[in-house]
């Protein structure tokens, strides 16, 4: 039987992994470990299961000649990659305890080979290899090699993987391909169990405190109108180099989390706007946390009342302290957000930022290529961000199903102009919000 956090308190453990075989349809003898699913991972796949599509990612790399003369080395050197990694393993499943009325989600590591398949067309591969429908206990990770070597494909689920994770498993990748595709004497991977284990530990008086106050009395914003017409999501990209003073005191990042913000205002014409951010989730006292493979990762709805006579300047400054205070309970601010925040109030974005860039991964013989189908995505527009040196390079995705071309042409361009002026690029930090932020 496998030690399994949390749910092996229960007296029905074997009864439950029975449930979790049967989903994912494997012998008991083949669940290596459960454990309970984060908030952020149930959310995510709960929206899966409703819409097959959302929430996975085809990674695509173009192969060197090196590599693709040696695809079985390829290959040796994902499947050692694979099964040193348990959250690579990992399937999200449903099982009922008989403690309550409601299935929990959980997460079960199985002890499987690597699933690497072969593929003639990248298009034709990339739009099929998730199915139309996805249920619990699916695999949920998948490998895929072009006939003609050309290409490699990587199709994973969010659920099961964050940006951090990613820089970690493409080193270990690059340092195992060099290894002639063995594993080598690599350092043990700390369990993704471990950060399951914190987030079970009920939340502290102050976490709760911070969160009621920082999101009692929002009151949502009105979007603004427009047609409805019949259309898809629109990608919007844009890269800008930029320059600041060496030691200034106002950070890049909140920067261009005003910028974010003002563009808000302006849209929605309401002064209290809530970001929801996307945190590492990895300021937490959890040993080996920096090495964790997984969805650390946390959404904090950062709060901001602006102040429109106020400079643009301090609001900066203020978006950063608050950013500030939010890190100590950011593992709790997503429940938090959706204890105390009406469903019908909640923002339909969501605000990601994050250093380094897939197109500079350290393994020369793979070039990551950028996909051209943009994958459905739950919310209704979504601006991701990279920092790079001196380069911020920015991706707005938006359906205008759901918010217009208008609004979106709005966006792109109110963004661009404050973008440049909150980085001091061009214009003037001591500018008023409400003058930068009128429709």
């Amino acid at each position: 039987m496998p030690e399994m956090t949390s749910i092996a308190t229960t007296p029905r453990v074997t009864d439950i992994l029975g449930q979790i075989a049967t989903q994912c349809r494997v012998p008991v003898s083949a669940i290596e470990d459960a454990y309970p699913a984060t908030d952020i991972q149930a959310a995510q796949f709960a929206v899966t299961v409703q819409s097959p599509r959302q929430l996975y990612f085809n990674f695509i790399f173009e192969l060197s000649e090196e590599v693709a003369c040696d695809a079985e080395r390829l290959r040796r050197t994902f499947q050692s990659v694979y099964q040193r990694n348990a959250t690579l393993r990992a399937r999200i499943v449903r099982y009922n305890d008989g403690e309550g009325k409601e299935a929990r989600t959980a997460q079960a590591v199985i002890r499987q080979e690597l699933p690497w398949t072969e593929f003639t067309d990248l298009d034709t591969y990339c739009q099929s290899s998730i199915g139309d429908v996805v249920n619990y206990g699916d695999n949920i990770n998948f490998f895929a090699l072009a006939v003609d070597r050309k290409h490699f494909v990587w199709t994973v689920h969010h659920a099961l993987y964050d940006g951090w994770s990613l820089v970690i498993l493409f080193k270990e990748i690059y340092a195992t391909w060099l290894s002639g595709g063995e594993a080598g004497p690599l350092p043990e991977r700390p369990m993704f169990s471990r950060l399951v284990r914190y987030l079970q530990q009920p939340v502290s008086d102050d976490t709760s405190e911070y969160w009621k106050k920082h999101l009692s009395g929002y009151q949502g914003a009105v979007f603004p109108a427009y047609d409805r017409e019949s259309q898809i999501d629109v990608r919007v990209q844009r890269k800008i180099r930029h320059s600041l003073p060496h030691n200034h005191k106002l950070s890049i990042s909140a920067r261009l989390q005003t910028a974010w913000i003002c563009t808000l205002i302006a849209l929605l014409d309401a002064t209290d706007i809530i970001l929801l951010m996307a945190s590492t989730g990895r300021n937490c006292p959890v040993p080996g946390v920096d090495e964790l493979i997984g969805l650390c990762v946390c959404g904090i709805p950062l709060r901001i009342q602006a102040d429109l006579n106020a400079t643009l300047r301090s609001m900066i400054g203020k978006v950063q302290q608050t950013h500030r205070e939010s890190i100590e309970h950011e593992h709790s601010g997503y429940s938090s957000f959706l204890k105390h925040v009406e469903e019908s109030r909640r923002p339909p974005h969501i605000f990601n930022l994050k250093s380094g860039d897939m197109e500079n991964w350290d393994f020369p013989g793979m070039r990551y290529q950028e996909p051209k189908e943009i994958l459905p995505s739950p919310n209704s527009w979504e601006m991701d961000m990279t920092m790079d040196g001196d380069l911020v390079s920015w991706t707005l995705i938006a359906d205008s199903t759901r918010v217009g071309h208008d609004n979106i042409k709005f966006m792109e361009d109110r963004f661009s102009k404050l973008m440049r002026i909150c980085l001091s690029i061009e214009g003037d930090l001591e500018v008023k919000v409400g003058d930068v932020s009128k429709r």
